[in-house]
C-alpha cells in the first residue's frame, strides 16, 4: 500500500503549489518549519541545522529544517535580504482544541520591499519597493515601434529611449507612497538608482527588452515580475478608486498621468497580495513633480558625495554624514529625501532657511527641543506596525511615550513665536514645524 503524505504535510504542499516562488514557514507549534527544497535553501542561508521528518509517498526522506517562532523577524531580515520571497503559514486555530489538523493559513509574503520589522531596518533610510509600468506596454502606438519578431507572428512593442515609464514607490514600513513619470531609460535609470529601492516589480514583458536590463545591472535591488493585466490603465484605475474609496484621482493629482496611475495601481495590488490586508494606513499619493524639485541624477549624487563616498562607498565623509544632527529617525529620513531632491521654489527655500536661522539663532530652544526629540521613537513606523496589525505591547508602550513629548515641543515652539511677535526689532519668521526641528 502507497504511503501517504500526513495531512499537516498536504497542508504544506498544497500551500506551497500556490505560492512556488516562495519559502514557506509553516507553523507548527513552538516553531516555523520548512520542508523540502525550502528545508535545504532554509538550512544553507539561515546556517541552521537541516534534519529530516517522515517519509514521501515514494518512501525518501522528508527534508526539514526549523526556527523558533519568536527569532522570526531576524531570520526574515536575513532571507529577504538575499532575494528571497517568504510566506509565512500561522495556525488559524489552538491546537489543543483543534478537531484534527489544525487550521492553518497565509497571513503574509515577506519580500526585499515589504519588511516590517523595524529593528531589522536602517532607520535612516527609507525601504522601498518600486513598480515599473511602460506606457507603450498599454498602447503600442503611443510612443513605442510596433515590431513583428522574426519567424512568428508576435507583435507587441519595443520600448525604445523615447519610451515612457511611470514609477510608482512605497515604504510599507512608514505609509508613503510616492509617483511620478518619466521619459526615456536614462531617465527610469537615474529614478531608480536615486530612490535605491530593495525591489522592483515589472511586468515580465519588460524582462524582455535587453535595452532596459542590460544597462540594470548594476542595481542592487531584487527584480519579480508580475501579471501584465495588473499593469493595465482599467485595472491599475480601479483599484486605486476602491482603496481610497473615492470616485476620481484628480485629489491626487495623477489624473491625466496615465503611466503613474498605470504603476501605482499595480504597486499597490502587489502589495495587498502580499501583505493580505487592507493596508488602510497608506491613505494618499504623493506625487514627485520634477518641476519643484532639482533632479540629481546617481551620477551626480555620486560625484558629489551625497550619501556615498568615492573611495568605498559608505557614508564616511559624505556630505549627509556631516550635516547629519537629527535626533529622531524620522528627521533623518526627510533630511535625506531633501538632500536627494532639493527644492527649486524660492518662497519654499527661503522659508526653510528662516525656520533653520531661527533654530540657530536660539541656543536654549535647540537644546529644549534636543531634550524632548531624544525620547520619541520612529512614530511612523510604529503607527504602521500598529495599522497593520504585527505590533506588540513594546511598539504601542513607545507610541504612547513618543505623544506624550508632543505637547511640550508644541509649547517650545509657540513660546517662540511669540517672543518674536513681542519684539519690534526681530524679523518675522515663518513658522516653525516638528519636521523642520526633528
Amino acid at each position: 500500500m502507497a504511503r501517504r503524505l500526513t495531512p499537516a504535510m498536504q497542508q504544506f504542499m498544497d500551500i506551497k503549489k500556490e505560492h512556488p516562488d516562495c519559502i514557506l514557514f509553516f507553523r507548527m507549534g513552538d516553531f516555523y518549519e520548512t520542508f523540502f527544497e525550502d528545508a535545504r535553501v532554509a538550512s544553507k542561508e539561515l546556517e541552521i541545522t537541516l534534519t529530516k521528518r517522515g517519509r514521501t509517498p515514494a518512501d525518501k526522506d522528508i527534508p526539514l529544517a526549523g526556527i523558533p517562532y519568536h527569532a522570526l523577524d531576524s531570520y526574515l531580515y536575513k532571507l529577504t535580504r538575499k532575494g528571497y520571497k517568504v510566506a509565512i503559514v500561522e495556525q488559524l486555530e489552538d491546537p489543543k482544541f483543534a478537531k484534527g489538523v489544525v487550521k492553518r493559513g497565509l497571513i503574509r509574503i515577506v519580500t526585499p520591499g515589504t519588511v516590517l520589522e523595524s529593528k531589522e531596518l536602517d532607520t535612516r533610510k527609507n525601504n522601498f519597493v518600486m513598480a515599473i509600468a511602460p506606457l507603450g506596454q498599454e498602447e503600442p502606438g503611443a510612443g513605442g515601434i510596433e515590431k513583428r519578431r522574426a519567424g512568428t507572428g508576435d507583435t507587441r512593442t519595443e520600448l525604445t529611449g523615447a519610451e515612457s515609464y511611470g514609477i510608482a514607490f512605497s515604504d510599507i514600513s512608514t505609509g508613503e507612497f510616492l509617483t511620478t513619470s518619466v521619459e526615456g531609460i536614462d531617465a527610469l535609470l537615474d529614478c531608480i538608482r536615486k530612490y535605491n529601492p530593495c525591489e522592483i516589480i515589472l511586468p515580465e514583458s519588460l524582462r524582455e527588452f535587453p535595452a532596459f536590463m542590460e544597462r540594470a545591472r548594476d542595481i542592487s535591488a531584487y527584480f519579480f515580475d508580475y501579471p501584465a493585466q495588473k499593469f493595465s490603465f482599467e485595472h491599475a484605475y480601479q483599484a486605486l478608486l476602491s482603496h481610497f474609496n473615492t470616485d476620481s484621482l484628480s485629489a491626487f493629482f495623477i489624473d491625466d498621468n496615465k503611466a503613474a496611475v498605470m504603476s501605482s495601481g499595480a504597486l499597490l495590488s502587489y502589495l495587498k497580495e502580499t501583505q493580505k490586508t487592507q493596508l488602510s494606513y497608506i491613505n494618499t499619493i504623493r506625487l514627485v513633480a520634477e518641476q519643484e524639485h532639482m533632479v540629481l541624477d546617481a551620477t551626480t549624487l555620486r560625484n558629489l558625495e551625497i550619501f556615498a563616498n568615492l573611495h568605498d562607498s559608505s557614508s564616511k565623509g559624505t556630505l549627509f554624514s556631516v550635516v547629519n544632527h537629527t535626533t529622531t529617525a524620522m528627521g533623518a529620513r526627510l533630511l535625506s529625501q531633501w538632500l536627494m531632491s532639493p527644492l527649486l521654489d524660492l518662497a519654499g527655500i527661503q522659508q526653510r532657511q528662516d525656520a533653520v536661522q531661527a533654530l540657530s539663532d536660539d541656543v536654549l530652544l535647540q537644546k529644549d527641543l534636543a531634550a524632548e526629540l531624544r525620547h520619541i521613537h520612529d512614530i511612523q513606523r510604529l503607527i504602521s506596525k500598529i495599522a497593520y496589525g504585527s505590533a506588540n505591547a513594546r511598539d504601542v508602550v513607545s507610541l504612547r511615550s513618543s505623544l506624550a513629548r508632543i505637547p511640550a515641543l508644541k509649547k517650545h515652539l509657540s513660546q517662540k513665536l511669540t517672543n518674536q511677535k513681542q519684539s519690534s526689532s526681530a524679523p518675522t519668521s515663518p513658522s516653525l514645524s516638528l519636521s523642520s526641528s526633528s
